[in-house]
């Protein structure tokens, strides 16, 4: 998940991964500057 990867870099998970049923996981990075960006995973079982 990239959340793990951004705070390797040296970001901050403004919002922890939340799970969204029959769609994927959702969080919310922010990088040293504190710009917010969301990313999302889908899930390829969802319909």
């Amino acid at each position: 998940m990239p959340a793990g990867r951004a705070v390797a870099g040296g970001d901050e998970v403004v919002t922890a991964r939340t799970t969204i049923s029959d769609v994927g996981d959702l969080v919310f990075p922010a990088d040293p500057s504190g710009n917010v960006v969301g990313a999302m995973r889908y899930d390829d079982a969802a319909d």
